[in-house]
This record gives C-alpha cells, sequence and structure tokens, in this order.
C-alpha cells in the first residue's frame, strides 16, 4: 500500500499522536509519502524519525501509485485536499487532529493500530460525497471553483441583499436577506447547520439552499433534487457582494448571475466500521441530550 499524507501545520501538542501513527504505518512496511508544504514545516526533530518515501506538490505527480491520501488535522484541512485530488480516484481518509470534525470523524488516541491495520486490510466503507461548483463571466479559472461544504453569499457592507433564485429555470420568490447558503450534504453540517438549515445523511441525493439572516418570516430553508441547476442573480446598494467557496472567498459585482451545479467529481472518503454518521452528531452536537433527566437520576 502506497499512503500520501496531507496536511497543514501541526500543533506541537499534536507531535506524540503523529509520530505514533507514522510508526505504526512504517511497522506495516507501508510505502508513505508527504505534501511538500507540510513536510518542510515539521521541526527537524520529527523529519529525522520519519521514513521518507517521497515529496508531492499535487497529486497527479503520484496519482499512478497512491491508494489513500490520509488528511490529518480539522474538517478545514480535507476541504484543502479536495483541490489535491480534484480528476483523480484517490480514497480520502481523514484523522482528527482538530477541534470538532465532522469530516473527519476518526480520532487516534488508544485506537492507532486498529486504524492503520483497517486501511491496510480495506477494512471500511466508502461515501461518496457530491461537489459544487460556481460559474460566472466574473470569475477566471485561477480561481478554485468546487465546494465540498457550501457554496454562500454575503453582503459586504451595512445592507441587506436582495437574492432572486431560479431552480432548474424556475423562480422562486426574493429573498430579502444577509446572504444565502447552497450546501451539499456533506455541508449540511458546516455552515447550514449555524443558520437552521436542516442536517442530512451524506449519502443523500439532495442541495440544500438555505437562507442566512432573513428579513421575510416565512423564508424557510430548502431542499432540492442532486443535480439541479441555481440560478443567483444578487442585488444590493453597493453593486458588490462576497461570495465564499468553502474557505476561499471572492468580491463580485451584482452585473453577473451565478450558476450553481454539481461538480463533476466526488471526493471519495473513508469510513472506518466503528464510525457512522449518527453517532458523530450525537457526539459533536450532544444530539437529544436530556439533561434533566440525567441529573434525576
Amino acid at each position: 500500500m502506497n499512503i500520501a499524507v496531507f496536511a497543514r501545520e501541526l500543533s506541537p501538542n499534536n507531535y506524540d499522536k503523529f509520530q505514533s501513527l507514522m510508526d505504526t504505518i512504517n511497522q506495516r512496511g507501508v510505502k508513505c509519502g508527504f505534501y511538500r508544504d507540510f513536510y518542510e514545516s515539521l521541526p527537524q526533530e520529527l523529519k529525522s524519525n520519519l521514513v521518507l518515501e517521497y515529496l508531492y506538490d499535487s497529486i497527479p505527480e503520484i496519482s499512478s501509485n497512491v491508494d489513500i491520501l490520509l488528511s490529518l488535522g480539522g474538517d478545514g484541512t480535507l476541504l484543502n485536499s479536495l483541490r489535491v485530488v480534484q480528476d483523480f480516484n484517490v480514497l480520502v481518509a481523514g484523522v482528527n487532529f482538530g477541534r470538532l470534525g465532522f469530516l473527519t470523524a476518526t480520532k487516534l488516541e488508544e485506537k492507532c493500530d486498529r486504524f492503520v491495520d483497517n486501511l491496510i486490510a480495506k477494512n471500511f466503507s466508502i461515501i461518496e460525497r457530491a461537489t459544487l461548483k460556481v460559474s460566472s463571466k466574473e470569475i477566471d479559472q485561477s480561481f478554485f471553483a468546487y465546494a465540498l461544504n457550501e457554496i454562500s453569499i454575503h453582503r459586504n457592507d451595512a445592507s441587506m441583499l436582495s437574492i432572486d433564485l431560479k431552480v432548474n429555470g424556475l423562480s422562486l420568490p426574493t429573498y430579502w436577506s444577509d446572504g444565502i447558503i447552497v450546501a451539499t450534504p456533506t455541508g449540511s453540517t458546516a455552515y447550514n447547520l449555524s443558520v437552521g438549515g436542516p442536517l442530512v445523511t451524506p449519502d443523500s441525493k439532495v442541495t440544500i439552499i438555505s437562507p442566512i439572516a432573513p428579513h421575510n418570516l416565512n423564508v424557510r430553508p430548502l431542499i432540492v433534487p442532486e443535480g439541479s441547476s441555481v440560478e443567483i442573480v444578487t442585488h444590493s446598494r453597493s453593486g458588490y457582494y462576497s461570495l465564499n467557496v468553502d474557505n476561499r472567498d471572492i468580491r463580485l459585482s451584482c452585473e453577473y448571475p451565478l450558476t450553481i451545479e454539481n461538480g463533476d467529481f466526488k471526493l471519495k472518503t473513508i469510513n472506518m466500521p466503528d464510525t457512522n454518521f449518527f453517532d458523530v452528531i450525537n457526539e459533536k452536537l450532544l444530539w437529544g441530550e436530556d439533561r434533566r433527566n440525567s441529573l434525576s437520576k
């Protein structure tokens, strides 16, 4: 097996966990390469203990040999890996070295051996996560226009936005709000959750449209089928608004409409046998926890 490690800068608090994981991988005879920027950010004492097979800057350099991309960090790190694996059939395994971690739900702690052994034995399921792509005459090719979580529009001054939407050519009522979110099922636990949007299992074939702080009290989040085309025309007093694509942003004028559609690829993530969506939201969101009954016991 050949594993490519992808990560950003590690906190010193995670050095021991990282070293334990790498030691376990090496003991199993697995070839391991590292994303160049991440490797160069490591202190020398960690580098000296690593078995380095290769360094890489992008998956195309190594795509014919890599079985798994191992994303170490939080959900933001896994989101960044989308650009690395685009157009290549590489499985992504996320390990939580961050905080909340819906996408990187696996925490190693004392099960480092079991995690690596499951990877080698391919004892896991695969979740194919839909992506979104935004297009506009104003967005050039230098901007990575794909999202795993969501594409959102925001006001960038004190005035609310007026947002006109069409879904598959059919007009919706105008949204008067601070903005709007178009999210994948994966993104239902991200920004969409914060604005009161629905939770959706990651394998659902849907797209979620949720307003941000709507001034219309009768406006609610909307679920449409995966594959729907969402056309958006935004109006603001300043003539501009902010577009966020996962953790990247750009300032656009209201002159041109946006079109949001499903991306032409999906991110294939590894799901370990002891992890499922409902257990994750139970743990992360304290789903259904009832302090009244627990305190009375």
